[in-house]
């Protein structure tokens, strides 16, 4: 029994002890030492950084401003940098994004402030970020081209197809930034300008943010502010990048990355603001401006001072506040004052180093290089127009007045270039040149039409466009157009048109109209022409047609004006356009002159000929108002001539092919003339981004053909006169210009409107 009691225990004792041996860990046992581990770690750290921070000396503490994007908002920076230049606080490090970029770029390469506020005023930084381009030096044929269609595709001649990456392209804004530069635009790293400099981006395809420290900065700068599906984004070293602000708009760990010790943060972003009702945009700018701020939070309370002017009921585009906004700015910096003065201060010896801009510097060039990715055909154009700066002394200046001619071809989307010694590298992105296009236009009194159509390009030294335009609504067409031409500035070659088009003409009597017809005509078109700039050219051509006029509505008397004939014209013509949009332009000039002589064959034996001519002029008072000024002559002579070919006043718009010109205060097409001097006044006001306000006066001497009776009416020429006086609102919408008026003739007081939507041709 004793050795049975004996061999129990012994057995219990081993059990025990071989319990305790093989206990198992639990999840809790795992978290308990992982984090018993991170308290070790976290207590040498902070313990080291003790150390650190007690060997430094306080006087000797870097110290980085953070600027964050906002768009306009950014003229608020200027008013902190204001606060800490005159408590003399030393900056060792910058970093920005999107217009925080641009702005500590400029002043860590030796800007003033009062230099940066010029800067901000010139490019007019609302009119920067708003989606309309300036169109002054687009040509002529590229201009007629983007009336016909509201929305394009485009593709190339394999049938690639590409939409749009933005709204905005960025070629003209990377030259005018290259030019603020100087000697920094290709320094080995940011980290040698006087202030080292950090900018931040967002890689659209990894979607991690991107602190720039070395390459071509200009670039860098578009990568940070190319807001997305507004500006296109940036490709740089083969990776895609959009603004900064995506992902980190206030960029202070970069600046700790950098080595500071003291971060001074500068944030103008957009705070989230409840909202009592929301619409489809609203919506989406809430939920950016959440995405955004939940970002920033972190990166605010990081920040050593944290700067915030009160910004949040300024628009970001809305440049008229810039004095508010500095103002906002420095009110904001003083809140923080009593840290700001514990900072280092700057050796009264040593001064902050000024920007020298060498944009007028003469180098000679004596070797072009081009992007190994561009074809022959690319190279022939480029060579083109390059070459006349081989070999003699040139600036920064005639290379990119080079490149804005090659923008206004549309031949690249994008031209950079570096200087080497004496050799010009150029390098660069062609965007497909082939274009399908959908239009539509409808006009009080004539109706609505819709344009479809595709643009063939077909580019080298030799050139050659095809244009293959339908229309259909209320009247149909079809072209077919073709121009070929040789050179790229001073462009010689011929065209021809082939094609179908119908268009109305209209009887009035005392303001109310008695008739419609159509004319119907089959067309070919043949000419030469001289193209020596980009908004001027002059051709001379041969038009052979057979037309048809045929009463639609109103009653037998007017059926007499009916007709069938064959006819053939010459014409001489010029044209001169430097306006700055196709649609709503606020400064530049557009003038025509034509000269045509036409005879039909057949049993009317009907001729005409004389003289036409317009000027539409924009005098710009101040971003916002322009003075308007037109000048408008025409006279015609000859036998027989048929009462739609003559001269018609009134509506809208003027069209020289069709012998209409636009007086405000008379119906579309009212008044049929022989002889016409017509004078426009008035003045035109930009209201905000794209809807302008105009107002216009007419004052017109004619005199009148009866269409009926073929008799000159009781209007004389320089004895009777008409006047007209018109108010109208304008908006540049996705589909085209939208157009509400109201005018009237001043001697019958009766008020007629009208709507215009999308364009119509001139």
């Amino acid at each position: 029994m004793k050795k049975i009691i004996f061999l129990t225990y012994i057995f219990l004792i081993f059990n025990f002890a071989y319990a305790e041996e093989i206990k198992l860990k639990t999840k809790e046992d795992v978290e308990i030492e992982k984090m018993e581990e991170q308290i070790k770690n976290l207590q040498d750290k902070i313990e080291n950084t003790k150390k650190i921070k007690s060997a430094k000396d306080n006087k000797n503490l870097k110290v980085a401003l953070v600027l964050s994007g906002g768009g306009v908002k950014g003229y608020a920076h200027l008013g902190v940098l204001r606060v800490l230049e005159r408590e003399n606080i030393k900056i060792d490090y910058i970093t920005g994004t999107s217009i925080g970029a641009l702005v500590g770029t400029l002043y860590s390469i030796g800007y003033s402030v009062d230099e940066i506020e010029k800067f901000l005023d010139d490019i007019n930084v609302s009119s920067f970020l708003e989606t309309v381009t300036d169109n002054t030096n687009l040509s002529l044929e590229k201009k007629e081209s983007l009336k016909k269609y509201s929305a394009y595709l485009s593709f190339d001649n394999e049938l690639n197809f590409s939409f749009p990456k933005g709204l905005r392209g960025t070629g003209e804004a990377y030259l005018l930034l290259k030019g603020l530069l100087g000697k920094y635009e290709y320094m080995d790293s940011f980290d040698n300008f006087p202030i080292p400099l950090r900018i931040v981006a967002t890689n659209l395809n990894t979607g991690e943010t991107k602190a720039f420290s070395k390459g071509d900065v200009a670039k860098t700068l578009i990568a940070s502010m190319a807001i997305p599906s507004i500006f296109e984004p940036m490709k740089i070293d083969g990776e895609i990048y959009v603004d900064g602000l995506v992902t980190r708009n206030l960029p202070v760990e970069e600046a700790y990355d950098m080595g500071a010790d003291i971060v001074i943060a500068s944030d103008i972003g957009a705070p989230v603001v409840e909202k009592d009702d929301y619409n489809i945009l609203s919506v989406m700018n809430q939920a950016s401006t959440i995405q955004a701020s939940n970002i920033t939070k972190i990166s605010r309370e990081k920040a050593s001072i944290l700067i915030s002017p009160d910004v949040k009921d300024i628009s970001a585009l809305d440049s008229s506040k810039k004095k508010e906004l500095m103002k906002l700015g420095k009110v904001a910096a003083e809140k923080e004052i009593d840290k700001i003065r514990l900072l280092t201060k700057n050796d009264n010896e040593k001064k902050k180093e000024k920007f020298v801009n060498d944009n007028d510097v003469k180098v000679t060039i004596n070797k072009i290089e081009y992007s190994e990715k561009f074809s022959n055909n690319t190279i022939i154009v480029l060579d083109d127009v390059f070459k006349d700066l081989l070999n003699k002394p040139i600036s920064k200046k005639d290379i990119d007045k080079k490149i804005i001619n090659i923008y206004s071809s549309k031949y690249m989307d994008k031209v950079y270039y570096t200087i080497d010694g004496n050799t010009l590298i150029i390098a660069g992105e062609k965007p497909h040149s082939n274009k399908v296009g959908l239009g539509f236009n409808y006009l009080t009194g004539y109706g609505t039409t819709f344009n479809i159509g595709s643009d063939l390009f077909f580019n080298g030294k030799f050139k050659n466009n095809i244009n293959l335009n339908l229309k259909f609504g209320d009247y149909l067409g079809a072209d077919l157009s073709t121009l070929s031409y040789y050179g790229v500035k001073n462009r010689f070659g011929f065209f021809t048109n082939i094609g179908y088009n119908e268009s109305p003409f209209f009887l009035y009597e005392n303001k109310r109209k008695i008739a419609k017809f159509i004319n119907r005509e089959a067309y070919f078109k043949l000419g030469i022409f001289n193209q020596p700039t980009n908004n001027t050219i002059l051709s001379y051509g041969v038009l052979s047609e057979f037309s048809s006029l045929k009463q639609n509505t109103g009653g037998d008397t007017s059926k007499s004006l009916e007709y069938s004939e064959n006819s053939t014209k010459t014409y001489l013509s010029f044209k001169y356009d430097s306006l700055d949009s196709i649609s709503n332009p606020m400064k530049g000039v557009k003038a025509s002159f034509n000269y045509n002589f036409a005879g039909s064959f057949g049993n009317s034996k009907s001729n005409l000929y004389g003289p036409a001519y317009t000027v539409r002029g924009y005098v710009p008072l101040n971003p916002k108002f322009s003075l308007t000024y037109g000048l408008d002559y025409s006279s015609l002579r000859g036998d027989k001539i048929r009462a739609d070919r003559r001269i018609k006043l009134g509506g809208m718009h003027t069209n020289m092919n069709n012998n209409e010109f636009e007086f405000y205060g008379f119906n579309y097409q009212e008044k049929q003339l022989k002889d016409l001097i017509n004078l426009t006044l008035g003045f035109k006001h930009k209201i905000v981004y794209s809807l302008y306000f105009n107002t216009k006066f007419n004052i017109a001497t004619f005199n009148e053909a009866n269409s009926l009776q073929m008799q000159n009416s009781r209007a004389r020429m320089w004895k009777n006169y008409s006047q007209g006086l018109g108010f109208s609102l304008s908006y540049d919408s996705p589909i085209g210009p939208i157009e509400f008026s109201v005018s009237s003739d001043l001697k019958n007081i009766k008020p007629i409107g009208s709507i215009s939507i999308g364009y119509k041709f001139d």
